[in-house]
């Protein structure tokens, strides 16, 4: 079993991301065509924004998939929990786990607070012209603990945690942290 990791997809958003994010026009279809190399049993760790109006149509492309859903939410899905809970099979507003001897924070925002060992995110996309542009960003969360994880930078496809752990150099900070 793999976990997947994948964030701020924005189905039927394509004109505003293009603007905001420069994200090519056919970003929608790519991220589908990469949700196919999930097998049956590994489990997407989706980090919420999913779409832009017509949730039902996108939330449906990850009912039909073989691997298990778990959903992060946060600010552009805007229905109830039972909604989303017809499609996916866990959600959360954010959620953590041990893997690997780290305890991960999976948010859509960073969250500040100390009880897990790094906390995986996203909201910020790669763009300057938003109030939570990258340079905010880094200024107010760059140390060791928040780590990002976006579209822009993965080319549009999903990451496995094992991959996003190597790419970041994540590890142990100190026994003392094994809980």
């Amino acid at each position: 079993m793999k976990y997947w990791l994948i964030t701020d997809t924005h189905f039927w958003h394509v004109d505003k991301m293009w603007i905001y994010c420069n994200r090519p026009k056919d970003y929608c279809s790519r991220i589908i065509k990469w949700l196919a190399q999930i097998q049956e049993g590994d489990i997407l760790i989706h980090l919420w924004d999913i779409c832009i109006w017509n949730d039902k149509k996108f939330c449906n492309i990850f009912k039909k998939q073989k691997f298990k859903t778990y959903l992060i939410r946060w600010n552009h899905d805007k229905k109830t929990n039972t909604f989303y809970n017809k499609y996916f099979d866990f959600v959360w507003s954010s959620m953590w786990l041990y893997h690997n001897w780290l305890k991960i924070l999976f948010s859509h925002k960073p969250i500040m607070e100390w009880t897990y060992d790094y906390n995986i995110h996203w909201h910020c996309h790669n763009c300057n012209s938003r109030e939570d542009n990258i340079t905010t960003y880094w200024e107010k969360y760059y140390n060791w603990q928040y780590h990002l994880l976006a579209l822009e930078i993965d080319w549009y496809w999903p990451i496995t945690l094992n991959n996003f752990i190597r790419k970041n150099k994540l590890h142990v900070i100190s026994w003392g942290n094994i809980r």
